[in-house]
């Protein structure tokens, strides 16, 4: 049996052997028959060689991969961002829940790092390879005490400013000496903080809800500071030192100190760096007494510049249009602005958002202005695909939106300017930003676009990214009435739900929408139904108010006298008899709880209504009501009984007492 499995064996290797050498030898002939052919396809090159070109390098960051992966997908205007991200069930949705949930997450994050500051010893184990100091426990003792060099760079490095001008002082009165780099590097940080210990970094959660951008800054820098006294101190007043006192007084705002020192510079033929020329020329030119001098000021060290053999970037033409921004008035600024645009042109500069927010400073000066510009900078930057650099970037945006619903109105470049703030997550931006540039945003839509477009914008930002606030609210609900948008309500009743801070504001519009008209039986029911929830939740916050020892009326639901009377007309058009009759029932029992008049078309339609489910004391009550509170047409709805229903005669007797 093992013979006869081995000879089986040999037998079938022998076939695989021969199949293989069949398949070789017809794999060659076919790759020989395929090279003969492509030679004589190919056409002979006469006297010239190919080249192998290597394309130049693109420079790829360390997230470079990341960002190519994020350009591929789109936000989810059904999410909500990332740091409110929990349990669906919980997600935060109004404004003040938002900020609540991300202010107690940051409140977390301090009071871990509180505990990790307070007890170092419990957070020693670190297994990450290269160490990584940011992780670890933040050093709070110094290696090096006493009055010396190293300890004063160890404070330096630390920056910790007071402790440092602490030491710095003691050791002047020792006499000892110091490094004049120890020097400049003591005037760096004194310059760069302004004297005062560096401010605690406001995590992510507290920079969108916190954080304040002002543009038009007060003064910070204080005269005669620890800063100026060594400056005075030094042996030799050298460029750095020069250089690094006047951009710390530029950048504090003490502008007549900063061109006093820039003024020493060109005394002394002392060379200005870039970085100071960019903060004299923002903030500098501001101890001008006319835009002419400011200007003049500007101009004269645009050409120092050059003397120095010194080559303009973005920045310096951003600060030139800062200055020119804050002369809009002045005559000629806009001409002033298209020079520097061409120059930057000339030098093949792209100018960045901030530098368009500048110029929108200047050709929307006033509120009648309705230059093109806007339009033009807005395609630009749809074309061009402008990046953004910092928070004046983003300042960009809120400034564009706010110029074009004052002046243009253009609904085209609103719709665009979002567009590209969506693109560039500015909507993750401080919330200050996002709520004005929304609601400039929205509103200028519900006034000037289709309801259709409306509530598509709407459907893309709420609750999310962006919630209504009443002077919203009202504009939107203007935009349903004259569009005739109704069947909308019932999503944006759902939606409002989200902020109920704002419910007692807008309920009354909301109801005054519902009741403008009959709708066809699917809508009317929805809109019933609301009508029922509201009535049902107000009577149940009456019987939680009655068992407070202290009742607060400002903790129930609040409606008005006129919202009750088109909950009543929103009830008859669905023919809920019994829902209107609840209604009713409700405002004649309790007077004074609704402010305002009734509307009589409420009262008509009621009657109507009993009249068609014959109940005649539930109509005789109503046209009572109608005549205690002096309502139109309670002779005609008496008339109508009379006329239309069943009565016994001590009802026909009472009504004709009525109508006496």
């Amino acid at each position: 049996m093992a013979t006869s499995m081995k000879s089986i064996r040999k037998v079938i290797l022998w076939n695989l052997s021969k199949k293989s050498r069949h398949f070789s030898t017809s794999q060659s002939h076919c790759n020989r028959h395929e090279t003969e052919q492509l030679k004589r396809e190919t056409p002979k090159l006469s006297g010239s060689t190919s080249e192998i070109v290597i394309p130049n390098r693109i420079p790829r960051g360390p997230t470079s991969i990341l960002k190519a992966l994020a350009s591929t997908v789109e936000r989810d205007p059904n999410a909500p961002a990332y740091y409110l991200v929990d349990d669906p069930y919980l997600y935060p949705t109004g404004f003040i829940p938002k900020k609540n949930y991300a202010l107690s997450k940051a409140a977390g994050k301090r009071a871990a790092k509180h505990i990790v500051e307070q007890h170092p010893e419990f957070f020693q184990n670190d297994t990450s390879h290269p160490k990584v100091e940011a992780f670890m426990p933040p050093k709070t003792e110094y290696q090096t005490t006493g009055a010396n060099e190293e300890a004063l760079k160890e404070r330096i490095e630390m920056r910790r400013v007071k402790d440092a001008i602490a030491l710095y002082t003691e050791i002047k009165l020792e006499e000892m000496e110091v490094s004049e780099e120890t020097l400049l590097d003591l005037l760096d940080l004194l310059c760069v903080y302004n004297n005062k210990d560096p401010p605690e970094e406001l995590y992510g959660e507290e920079t969108i809800y916190l954080s304040k951008h002002n543009r038009k800054a007060a003064k910070t820098w204080e005269d005669f500071t620890a800063a100026e006294k060594l400056f005075e101190d030094l042996p030799r007043k050298s460029a750095r030192a020069y250089n690094t006192i006047v951009t710390g007084m530029a950048k504090g705002l003490a502008s007549e100190n900063a061109m006093s020192k820039y003024n020493e510079m060109l005394e002394n033929r002392i060379p200005v760096d870039l970085e100071t020329f960019h903060h004299l020329i923002e903030y500098g030119t501001m101890t001008a007494d006319s835009h002419k001098e400011k200007w003049s000021l500007v101009t004269a060290m645009l050409h120092e510049l050059k003397n120095q053999g010194l080559q303009p970037t973005l920045e310096t033409f951003r600060c030139v249009l800062s200055a020119l921004g804050s002369m809009a008035s002045h005559q000629n600024s806009t001409h002033y602005v298209m020079k520097t645009l061409a120059e930057m042109k000339k030098l093949g500069i792209e100018p960045s958002l901030s530098c368009f927010a500048n110029v929108l400073d200047v050709f929307y000066n006033k509120p009648n202005d309705r230059s093109d510009m806007l339009k033009k900078v807005v395609d630009y930057i749809w074309e061009k695909k402008v990046p953004i650099n910092g928070s004046d970037d983003l300042h960009f945006f809120f400034l564009a939106m706010m110029k074009n619903s004052r002046t243009l109105k253009d609904v085209e470049i609103a719709t665009k300017l979002e567009v590209l703030a969506r693109k560039h997550d500015v909507i993750s931006g401080p919330v200050q930003y996002v709520s004005v540039f929304y609601s400039l945003y929205f509103k200028l839509l519900c006034m000037y676009d289709t309801i259709e477009h409306v509530m598509e914008v709407y459907n893309q930002i709420v609750p999310h990214i962006w919630m209504l606030n009443t002077e919203e609210y009202e504009e939107l609900f203007k935009a349903v009435e004259l569009y005739e948008g109704y069947q909308y309500i019932p999503q944006i009743w759902s939606d409002m739900q989200f902020d109920l801070m704002k419910l007692n504001d807008i309920v009354n519009l909301v109801i005054s929408s519902m009741a403008k008209v009959k709708h066809e039986e699917q809508l009317q029911n929805q809109f019933c139904d609301i009508a029922e929830s509201l009535i049902s939740r107000w009577i149940s916050d009456q019987q939680f108010i009655s068992t407070m020892r202290r009742p607060s009326r400002y903790l129930s639901l609040m409606l008005t006298a006129t919202g009750m009377g088109d909950l009543i007309t929103i009830s008859c058009n669905g023919n809920r008899f019994n829902q209107a009759w609840l209604i009713f029932s409700t405002m004649k029992d309790n007077p004074n709880s609704f402010e305002g008049v009734p509307s009589g078309p409420a009262f008509t339609s009621l009657v109507e209504l009993c009249i068609q489910n014959n109940k005649p004391e539930q109509a005789i009550d109503v046209v009572v009501y109608m005549c205690e509170h002096g309502l139109p047409d309670g002779k005609t709805s008496i008339e109508k009984i009379q006329t239309q229903m069943s009565l016994t005669d001590g009802q026909k007797e009472y009504l004709g007492r009525l109508v006496n």
